[in-house]
């Protein structure tokens, strides 16, 4: 039985991802799960009119401007925690990161946010409290 999971958002990469820097990156080579959950939205370097769209995996005329989810998140959790951050740290020194990728599981409550920061793919579990500050406990938002 498997466990439902979605994505959204995306991670604007600023100045976007030339094709030699990405070729050499853990998303290229295909480490970890394939097909990613998690793809760039790649771009032509020099917009060209009628040109036809963009190859999956790119090629030396295309930028990657974006991370953005892929439909399901099938290995979302995997990718996230490995291919992803390597990515992001082979490229922070020359390359900044904005923007959010948010991930909700099937369960009540199972909600997580991903954002680059110095350099470093950070996530955080979103937090369920009562007005008055406190934590609400598992067993009361998962009847």
């Amino acid at each position: 039985m498997s466990y439902e999971q979605r994505m959204r958002g995306e991670i604007r990469i600023t100045p976007p991802v030339t094709w030699d820097e990405y070729k050499s990156t853990t998303l290229h080579r295909g480490e970890g799960s394939y097909p990613y959950p998690i793809m760039l939205r790649m771009e032509r370097a020099v917009p060209v009119p009628g040109a036809p769209k963009p190859p999956a995996h790119g090629g030396p005329e295309f930028v990657a401007t974006a991370l953005y989810p892929a439909g399901e998140a099938y290995g979302i959790t995997e990718t996230m925690e490995t291919a992803v951050p390597a990515f992001v740290e082979a490229l922070s020194g020359t390359h900044t990161f904005t923007g959010y990728l948010i991930r909700h599981g099937e369960e009540q409550g199972d909600v997580e946010r991903y954002s680059v920061r110095n350099g470093v793919l950070v996530s955080e579990e979103a937090r369920l409290v009562w007005p008055d500050g406190t934590d609400v406990a598992h067993d009361d938002y998962c009847l």
